[in-house]
């Protein structure tokens, strides 16, 4: 029964998706309309092909309209108020399942800081002799307030989001770690709590961070795992591929893959509604670089200190890095700056540049950053690469700095290897089965590895997989690092020096289907009470090129 409505399900999407539009956006009397069609005056045109149930992604390209004389400020913001306004039923959808449905899901004490950093921001930003890194940042949030006004232009009442509320969503990658900076500074003054303790806590004043998708690291039963990260070198060097899987709650399966070619740059990367960033992050910009990551856990409450108004969310400064960087130390440099402490990860550069098939890579093709808060660590980790033919991310941190000053030695003496950056079962994964990666169909199957059934090295717990399928996990399964949840591995997105060159990858959307069952909402036990507005009822999406 299930695969004639598998059938089915295909049928209509066939039927009825969309077919590719496009639209500009026009700047009169101060004012901005988006009208359908290409026109000649337009500031910024928008390809938007809304694929999401047929490939698994919406795929939106934004381009800023060259010789148009209007200014780069009112360039940037014509690209986020075209996007906010053609997207706006999808900003929605996601705004609301990251939002479990609620309003505005901060404390009086986390809005005042965000509210308080934003003020400071914005001072640099657009003071009158602000240097490339703060009109960079200027010009990112002419973007965002202009998704702001786009998607409040076209939203109906009953779906009406303020502008706090959407600048909540930008940053909620990191509002786990504003909620224990805050916390902290106003309830355990002059002390540093252990890790439980706090949980606690934060359980109790801030119930919104126990279900929120980016968030499950600040939870008392969830390691904070997210994300797998793969770059092998192939025999001879004969190819470089570069690869990223997104770990996350199920529900947040809306996804989008964007290009933007616009007044800061060129890039593409995968996405989500309302965020002119990742997140995931996988990003390839024109200068051949690739950028990465996976999250790490902060157990050392006392670096959050370094948390204050007076730095730049990490969704800033990607940005900044990404727009501005030629090579991966210098993409390090930009991102370094301001450190706020919040989405604490490790950051992946592959520069494409240091490359040529058959060839010995060259220095700082692969160039690998650590950041807690009040610190980041760098360095060029390509003879990492050329010896062992690969580099692997995990979400336990590689330099020893970082390791130890996050707080890990303490959580691998009580658990074991679970928090050993060599021993945890990816890290045995990646070890045992990398060098069978030698064309991109074997490194796409790598990457959405999940047997953990017959798997020794996964211990029988589908979290432990390269690609997670928590949902599969028996509930009362007391070995299992995220429990049994609607969570794990969301996608794949893979790239190398031939996609490189045209700004190329390929993405998969959905729970890894490989040696597993297809997900069906319809079958989900672990989050059926949680929101799925706009999403897909099932996921047997295949890889898609993205060009």
């Amino acid at each position: 029964m299930k695969s004639i409505f598998l059938i089915i399900c295909f049928f209509i999407t066939f039927i009825f998706a969309a077919d590719p539009k496009i639209y500009s956006v026009l700047y009169e009397n101060q004012l901005f309309n988006v009208v359908e069609g290409l026109k000649e005056n337009a500031v910024a045109i928008a390809h938007l092909d809304e694929a999401y149930f047929k490939e698994g992604w919406n795929k939106l390209k934004i381009s800023n309209v060259k010789n148009n004389p209007s200014s780069g400020s009112i360039k940037m913001k014509a690209a986020g108020y075209l996007e906010g306004f053609i997207r706006q039923k999808d900003i929605f959808n996601a705004y609301y399942n990251f939002a479990n449905g609620t309003g505005t899901p901060t404390s009086t004490q986390v809005q005042k800081f965000i509210t308080d950093n934003d003020k400071w921001i914005r001072q640099n930003a657009f003071a009158g002799n602000a240097n490339t890194y703060w009109s960079t940042i200027g010009l990112l949030l002419n973007q965002y307030d202009g998704i702001i006004e786009g998607y409040q232009r076209a939203a109906p009442s009953a779906q009406y989001l303020s502008s706090y509320q959407l600048m909540v969503f930008a940053l909620q990658y990191e509002l786990g770690d504003i909620a224990i900076a805050v916390t902290l500074k106003n309830t355990f003054k002059g002390s540093s709590p252990d890790y439980h303790s706090l949980i606690d806590h934060l359980n109790k004043v801030e119930p919104f961070f126990t279900t929120n998708r980016a968030q499950t690291k600040v939870m008392g039963d969830y390691m904070g795992e997210h994300c797998s990260c793969f770059v092998k070198l192939t025999n001879k060097n004969a190819k470089l591929m570069s690869s990223h899987d997104t770990w996350s709650t199920f529900n947040s399966m809306l996804r989008d893959y964007k290009h933007y070619d616009l007044y800061t740059g060129k890039v593409q990367f995968s996405s989500f509604p309302a965020l002119p960033y990742s997140g995931d992050d996988f990003y390839i910009n024109d200068k051949k670089l690739v950028v990465m990551e996976t999250t790490n856990s902060i157990f050392n409450n006392s670096l959050y200190s370094a948390t204050t108004t007076t730095t730049v969310p990490y969704w800033l400064r990607v940005q900044v890095a990404t727009y501005l960087a030629t090579n991966g130390v210098e993409w390090h440099k930009y991102f370094e700056m301001y450190n706020n402490g919040g989405y604490n990860n490790q950051w992946i550069i592959v520069d494409y540049n240091m490359f040529t098939p058959g060839s010995s890579l060259k220095p700082n093709a692969l160039v690998i950053g650590e950041q807690v808060p009040g610190f980041y660590v760098y360095d060029d980790q390509t003879n990492f690469l050329t010896q062992n033919g690969y580099w692997a991310s995990y979400n336990i941190p590689f330099y020893p700095f970082i390791y130890n000053i996050s707080g890990y030695v303490p959580m691998y003496q009580k658990y074991g290897n679970a928090y050993s950056w060599s021993m945890c079962a990816r890290a045995q994964i990646y070890r045992r089965d990398q060098n069978n990666a030698q064309d991109v169909q074997q490194f796409q199957y790598i990457q959405r590895y999940n047997q953990y059934q017959i798997d020794p090295l996964s211990l029988e717990d589908a979290c432990r997989g390269i690609s997670a399928r928590c949902d599969l996990n028996n509930p009362w399964s007391n070995n299992t690092l995220n429990g049994w949840s609607a969570f794990g591995g969301i996608d794949s997105k893979m790239t190398d020096e031939n996609m490189v060159s045209y700004m190329g990858s390929l993405a998969v959307c959905g729970p890894t289907w490989a040696s597993q069952p297809i997900f069906w909402w319809s079958d989900s036990q672990a989050l059926k009470y949680q929101p799925q507005k706009g999403l897909a009822p099932m996921y047997a999406f295949d890889w898609v090129e993205m060009n």
